[in-house]
């Protein structure tokens, strides 16, 4: 059970294992909206290697004193098949993941391929997947058929190169390297879209494999260093040598967490943000877990301004700070509070409740979408209401809200609200005809 619902950061809220009969049970959660999945764990079955697994994530609404009943239906989907090669010739153990392709968090179908490279994978949902084999992503759309076979070939081209400290030229060892493929005319890659990895040796060296040619993006991350990029092109001929990447040493930034009352806030998540945007570090967020004392330390960070937003079970996201990190930033504060409460109700133009519509909060004064317990910024997916319309936010940091209803394939709605610190704001959101 993770919280909050949406793929957010909150982290695991709790777990417990599957007893006889398929039956589960969890207790002492804190009342409040929640993303529960079953999590399947590896096994070998007929002599292949299978799972982990996890199956799409259910919105759950847990209310004080209430128990919230959620089933799992597992199976029932398409046995795929096939042969994984690269250069014609089988892989045996390739690693072959499935994840659909509109749902990043949960869903992941994974296995390993034999020795005759022949992977299996039952019960697939029909529909878009990104397949993951070894490093190499590769789209397909799986049909809604009993069987389909599906053979993979590995492309087998390389980026090769080092990493290096910008000042001295000495390799930096353990950098990890992701290359994101980029579309025509040097498109953006999107988070999806990450062909290979690598980690540097101790001199540096490093060789992203399984990639086709292409434009790529190296981006290049060390915890002492600042994140370093190349964009580069992987040639017809499959390789790509003397690429070199330099990074220039990081500052850290430490502070503490703490609540209304002063006290600090241990296993609070504090993650480092663009202060213009509002966005994460892209291809490589750095943010950290609080100690017992509320303390927390980022390294690694590019000298500069930024914005830190602190985040904790129990609380609304503290407001984001701008920190001048130009040589590194000490005693920085943030303060979380428990925020608000928003209950909103979606009705149809005739006053019939909306069941089903996904709702999303956005501060009125950034324009930003953040879910209750998840600091950040962004068009993300909020909760969808129940079959009476509703539709709870809990932890709302205290300001100036839109709430937006947007119904699939129809015009939505959206009305202003104040959240007040401690209290419940409440708010009806009628959608058009």
């Amino acid at each position: 059970v993770g919280g909050p619902p949406g793929g957010g950061m909150g982290g695991p809220a709790g777990g417990t294992q599957v007893g006889a009969g398929g039956s589960y049970r969890l207790e002492g959660l804190e009342a409040g909206r929640y993303d529960v999945m079953v999590v399947v764990p590896p096994a070998e079955t007929g002599g292949r290697w299978r799972g982990p697994e996890f199956s799409t994530p259910k919105e759950a609404v847990v209310r004080s004193g209430e128990t919230t009943t959620v089933d799992f239906l597992l199976g029932g989907g398409t046995t795929v098949s096939g042969l994984v090669t690269q250069a014609g010739a089988p892989v045996p153990g390739a690693s072959v993941s499935f994840q659909p392709e509109e749902e990043m968090l949960g869903g992941r179908r994974n296995t390993v391929a034999g020795d005759d490279g022949r992977y299996l994978l039952e019960d697939v949902a029909p529909g878009p997947y990104l397949v993951r084999v070894e490093r190499a992503p590769l789209r397909v759309v799986i049909p809604d058929v009993p069987e389909h076979e599906l053979n993979l070939e590995l492309p087998a081209g390389a980026i090769a190169g080092f990493v290096r400290d910008a000042a001295g030229g000495a390799g930096i060892e353990d950098a990890r390297i992701f290359a994101r493929a980029l579309g025509a005319g040097g498109d953006a890659p999107s988070p999806a879209s990450i062909a290979g990895r690598a980690r540097s040796s101790p001199d540096g060296s490093f060789e992203v494999a399984d990639l086709a040619p292409g434009s790529y993006e190296l981006q290049v991350s060390h915890p002492q260093y600042s994140p370093g990029r190349a964009v580069v092109t992987l040639p017809a001929s499959g390789r790509l040598d003397g690429v070199e990447v330099r990074l220039e040493p990081g500052v850290k930034i430490r502070g503490r967490v703490l609540d209304e009352s002063g006290a600090p806030v241990a296993d609070a998540f504090v993650l480092l943000l663009d202060p213009q945007s509002g966005a994460p570090v892209p291809g490589d967020p750095r943010g950290r877990m609080t100690g017992t004392d509320g303390a927390f330390e980022l390294a690694g960070v590019a000298p500069g301004t930024w914005s830190l937003v602190a985040s904790a079970a129990g609380y609304a996201p503290s407001a984001p700070v701008v920190v001048d990190a130009t040589a590194g930033a000490e005693n920085v504060v943030l303060r979380v509070t428990p925020g608000g409460r928003v209950e909103a109700t979606v009705v149809e133009s005739s006053g019939a409740p909306a069941a089903g519509v996904p709702v999303t909060l956005v501060e009125s004064a950034t324009g930003r979408a953040a879910l209750p317990g998840m600091p950040g910024p962004g068009a993300r997916r909020g909760p969808t209401t129940d079959d009476t319309g509703r539709v709870v936010f809990e932890h709302v940091r205290a300001g100036a809200w839109t709430l937006r209803a947007t119904p699939a394939e129809r015009a939505g709605t959206q009305v202003q609200i104040v959240v007040e610190e401690g209290r419940t704001a409440t708010a009806t959101a009628t959608l058009p005809p």
